[in-house]
Parts: structure tokens; C-alpha cells; sequence
């Protein structure tokens, strides 16, 4: 949720806000409820995404919607051990709960994203700092003062 608020806010920094001010939060409206229907489609078996996942990657282990919902991480099993773990009792509240902050971490990458890039086309960010001024201007001639002698 992070990286997709970033990758909004820099969006709409770059050319969505001169077409559709409004637009970092309906894509996050949009983004964040559908995600939230995604991962519970899978967390109750009818996306077998763990099963096409094994299918195609033999590391990965073949399990439920709701333990590989936890325990997708386990992309480190190589070794063909592949232990099935099973979501402890209590953590569907826990998910739950972790499933209804998507909004806030949404909001933090646009915060972070706003930082450094600027809301506004007009505005820089903190990104000002590496960015390179446009054109070239040719070094200053130092001048020789009026009471000082020039020298050759």
C-alpha cells in the first residue's frame, strides 16, 4: 500500500493533477477496496492463487488460501522441505485489523511521495536538491576592478 501510494502521488504529481484534481484519492477508493476483495477471494480458497503459485515455482509450498495468506513469505524454501505452518487461533482478528489500516499506509506513501516530489506541478519537493537547473550558462568573466591594473 505503501509503494502504490507512493507511485499515485508521483503520478499525479507528474500529470494527473492538471487533468483530474481528485485523482489520488479515487484511485485509492478504487485501489485499496479491491485489494481488500482480492486478498479475502484468496483467503477463502475461490482465487486458488497458493495452488497456481506452487504449480509454477516447485518452492513454494501448496496450501489454503488462509495459510498462505500468513505464510507467503516462505518463498525461501528451496530446499523441497517444505513445511506446511498453520495460521495460529486468533490471528483472523489480527488480519483483520492489519486489513482495515491499508487506508493509512495508502495515505503514508502519498505523504511520503508528496514530500519528496512536490503536490503541485509547480512544486519540487525535497527532490529539488538533485535536480539540474535546465540549459547551460556560460562561467562568469571576472573583470579586473577600475583602480586595480590588469594583468597579462
Amino acid at each position: 500500500m505503501i509503494i502504490a501510494g507512493f507511485v499515485i502521488q508521483w503520478w499525479y504529481h507528474r500529470s494527473l493533477r492538471a487533468r483530474w484534481k481528485d485523482a489520488k484519492f479515487l484511485l485509492g477508493l478504487v485501489f485499496v477496496p479491491a485489494t481488500w476483495i482480492v486478498q479475502y477471494l484468496v483467503y477463502i480458497d475461490v482465487i486458488p492463487l497458493p495452488a497456481m503459485l506452487a504449480a509454477v515455482f516447485p518452492w513454494i509450498p501448496a496450501q489454503s488460501g488462509r495459510t498462505w495468506m500468513w505464510n507467503s513469505w516462505q518463498f525461501w524454501q528451496f530446499g523441497g522441505g517444505q513445511v506446511l505452518l498453520d495460521m495460529p487461533a486468533g490471528m483472523g482478528q489480527v488480519a483483520t485489523i492489519i486489513a482495515l489500516s491499508y487506508p493509512l499506509w495508502y495515505f503514508f506513501g502519498i505523504f511520503i511521495a508528496r514530500c519528496a516530489f512536490g503536490n503541485k506541478s509547480y512544486e519540487q519537493g525535497a527532490m529539488w536538491v538533485f535536480r539540474l537547473e535546465k540549459g547551460s550558462a556560460s562561467a562568469p568573466k571576472l573583470e579586473p576592478a577600475e583602480n586595480e591594473p590588469a594583468t597579462k
